[in-house]
């Protein structure tokens, strides 16, 4: 499992506080306080999308630049990409519809 990070935080302390900006941005209940996720893949248009941390979406129809943080709710996982910090574009999939899990190294549910 890859050890926690936020793409282009300078610093473990910056990850931190901007993976906590992400939190607070989401809005709601976290679905697991003490869990990260790294990659999550769902059925999306006939094909398994993936998105991970550090990574451009697999399968998203629209170019969104890098994953920067996936954060889950009870209600929702918000996966917040380039494009969504600089043009306000979201990405939410419903947590009963993510077939694979992956946490950072240490965080887990």
């Amino acid at each position: 499992m890859p050890v926690f990070f936020v793409p282009s935080a300078a610093s473990p302390e910056q990850a931190e506080e901007i993976y906590n900006g992400f939190v607070k941005a989401t809005g709601g209940t976290l679905a697991h306080p003490t869990a990260r996720l790294f990659r999550i893949a769902f059925p999306y248009e006939r094909h398994s999308c993936i998105m991970e941390v550090g990574a451009e979406p697999v399968f998203w129809p629209d170019k969104v630049g890098p994953v920067l943080a996936i954060i889950e709710t009870t209600t929702v996982i918000r996966v917040h990409t380039q494009r969504s910090v600089l043009a306000g574009d979201r990405i939410f999939v419903a947590p009963d519809k993510v077939a694979e899990r992956v946490y950072f190294d240490g965080f887990r549910p």
